[in-house]
């Protein structure tokens, strides 16, 4: 490494980028934030060699760089990080800001771009002959990204073909990528099931047996593929800095992630709810308020899902109680989505309040604005939730009370999908059914009626009550 122009400031950085004098095909940089883990990246997608060079210096060289949201390439300071490095080793590089293509002296190019969802690889079709792919946060991207953009690596050349990624523990895709590496990972909530124990930085070897992967310490034929993992901390680079970070992160699921560089906290589940501590009753309470949160999605197959929790508020012995009475979760189109919160209204009847979180930006509040006026001309009481703290400061209000046997459920349809979306957060894939039930408990306790107001009344009389005081509060 003495021989290009870096010197590595870390054990896990010098590794990592020994790998790529060694030419091994798959190496991922893995662990606790703060660490160098983008800064290694970056000199790696050059590409150094042991005879002192950089793939960069051969004219036919390409790279692709992924983040998911190609937005942040130039907010998290990646594009910046990049120019400042590769202009250290080349002050001929050159950037094109629209394509955003660095182009090296040699003519060799290195592209940056996004993959947010799975059908935005198609984009990437056009890549013919790529030599190395690069990863910043591979647990953003899913499998069959990661997947897809791995089979346009081909050459008709002598350049060794290579992935490279780094990523922290958690975010969304977590689980495939923990599975992939965990031969190298040290901390983990759960038990991993390792064939193979992999000491530090050691080179593997994989390949496919009968639609499987396995791995093995030894090259099993000329076929199977070279990969190592590296596990960095984030002391590496300077001393003491888990105390700073860890005096940063209120949040303990997110400080054990960045800070202690924990994997499977998603896969332990349960680390804000447990299914365990919400008690199942067999029907709704008839002497409560009751509200329909909506958590308004509406992107089709592939999205989140339109949610609509039934919840109501009632109270025993003076302790508040909270039930959610009935979910619908859809995968809906645009076009279904106001069908299915007006049908809903019309069962749920008018004594059940209508709550909708309001999207951030002038459209958010302007489309909120059509479905209060049309659904309060029909004699819906519609409670728009302005919504200024973040998910899990909400969820946080809630767990509480759900550890306190407060939380009750009637079991329905949906009821094993909204338990696999609260146990999961705030790493699942989905998280629509919490933003209903933090919500809708929000608004029974803060901007509806309590149910002692409202206890041994008729339908009317609850309809007029609710009226009452939503009027006396809006004045």
């Amino acid at each position: 490494m003495e021989r290009i122009d870096y010197e590595p400031r870390s054990k896990a950085q010098r590794v990592f980028l020994k790998r790529d004098l060694e030419d091994i095909y798959d190496v991922c940089l893995f662990g606790s934030s703060g660490s160098g883990k983008t800064a290694a990246l970056i000199i790696s997608s050059m590409g150094p060699q042991k005879d002192g060079s950089l793939l960069v210096d051969r004219p036919e060289y390409r790279a692709l760089f992924l983040r998911r949201e190609s937005v942040l390439l130039q907010r998290s300071g990646l594009i910046d990080a990049a120019h400042t490095w590769y202009r250290r080793f080349y002050p001929g590089v050159t950037y094109n800001k629209v394509e955003k293509v660095f182009t090296f002296p040699s003519g060799a190019k290195i592209t940056f771009g996004g993959c947010e969802e799975d059908k935005d690889k198609e984009k990437y079709k056009g890549f013919t002959e790529l030599h190395a792919v690069i990863f910043e946060e591979l647990t953003q991207f899913s499998q069959a990204i990661y997947d897809f953009i791995c089979s346009r690596l081909r050459t008709t050349t002598s350049i060794p073909l290579r992935v490279r990624s780094s990523t922290n523990p958690g975010d969304r895709e977590e689980e495939w990528v923990l599975n992939r590496y965990k031969y190298w990972i040290t901390k983990c909530a759960v038990t991993l099931d390792k064939d193979i124990e992999a000491a530090y930085g050691q080179t593997l070897y994989y390949w496919f047996n009968q639609d499987k992967l396995e791995f093995s310490t030894a090259k099993n034929n000329n076929k199977c593929f070279s990969i190592c993992g590296v596990e960095t901390f984030i002391n590496d680079i300077q001393s003491k800095n888990s105390d700073f970070m860890a005096a940063s992160i209120n949040d303990p699921i997110l400080r054990a992630q960045l800070v202690d560089g924990m994997w499977g906290l998603k896969a332990g589940s349960g680390n804000y709810f447990k299914e365990s501590d919400f008690i199942q009753v067999p029907d709704g309470v008839s002497d409560s308020v009751k509200i329909r949160y909506w958590d308004k999605a509406c992107s089709g197959e592939e999205g989140d899902y339109l949610a609509g929790m039934l919840v109501s508020h009632s109270i025993k012995q003076s302790k508040s109680y909270f039930t959610i009475e009935n979910l619908i979760l859809k995968k809906a189109t645009p076009a279904e989505v106001k069908a299915i919160i007006f049908d809903t209204a019309m069962k749920d009847g008018k004594a059940v309040y209508i709550g909708f979180e309001q999207e951030p930006g002038s459209s958010g509040k302007e489309l909120m604005n059509l479905y209060e006026v049309e659904l309060s001309r029909n004699g819906f009481r519609v409670i728009v939730d302005q919504k200024r703290e973040s998910k899990v400061n909400r969820a946080s209000s809630v767990i509480p009370l759900v550890k306190d046997g407060q939380v009750q459920f009637v079991s329905g349809p949906c009821t094993s999908e909204m338990f696999n979306q609260l146990v999961n957060f705030p790493s699942g894939k989905n998280d629509d059914a919490v933003d209903c039930l933090t919500g809708a408990v929000h608004l029974l306790r803060s901007r509806l009626p309590k149910p002692s107001k409202i206890q041994q009344k008729s339908y009317a009389e609850m309809v007029g009550t609710f009226q009452m005081q939503d009027g006396m509060r809006h004045n």
